[in-house]
């Protein structure tokens, strides 16, 4: 196998493929969409009183958001789905720091399926460790499909949270003016 570095990716794919990098694209592009979410999630959550700050950190917010769920008069139903879409998007965000901060090798199979291996370094306590995440072409993809379903799960979750918000904040108001 012929191992090129992600930099300078030049190997022909099969038509019925799509490239190593634009895989990786389209994956840092759902999980940059959830960060956006997320925030706007906040920033309504700040509206109605139930968080005063946004982390100016997008990897925390999603803490801050589970924080802010708990502290708000969510009902039980909405609050079940909540944590179950944020379940399934922690499942699939903890590989995005392979994507963002990892080196990416590819390499073709002899069927011409392309083989990744994706090599990232975490500090914790000042040490460095290398982790590696490797990935045939079909568990790529698998992981994609998987999550943009996490991720339309939770858009519509927050969506719906959102709403909710919106609208005992209204309420309340209306409320308070009669």
């Amino acid at each position: 196998m012929n191992v090129i570095d992600g930099d300078q990716f030049a190997v022909p794919i099969p038509k019925q493929g799509i490239a190593p990098n634009e895989w990786r694209g389209k994956c840092l592009d759902l999980y940059s969409r959830a960060e956006r979410t997320v925030s706007k999630t906040l920033e309504v959550a700040r509206e109605v009183g139930l968080t005063s700050s946004i982390d100016h950190l997008a990897g925390n917010r999603l803490g801050e958001l589970e924080a802010a769920i708990g502290r708000g008069a969510v009902p039980s139903k909405l609050k079940r789905g909540l944590n179950n879409a944020i379940a399934e998007w922690k499942e699939v965000e903890q590989n995005r720091f392979y994507l963002a901060h990892g080196i990416m090798r590819v390499s073709l199979d002899r069927e011409r399926q392309w083989v990744l291996l994706i090599d990232a370094r975490v500090y914790r306590s000042n040490e460095g460790t290398d982790y590696r995440w490797p990935l045939l072409e079909k568990e790529a993809l698998d992981f994609m499909d998987r999550l943009q379903a996490a991720f339309e799960n939770l858009s519509s979750r927050l969506g719906n949270l959102r709403e909710h918000l919106t609208g005992a904040q209204q309420q309340a108001v209306a409320q308070r003016d009669q």
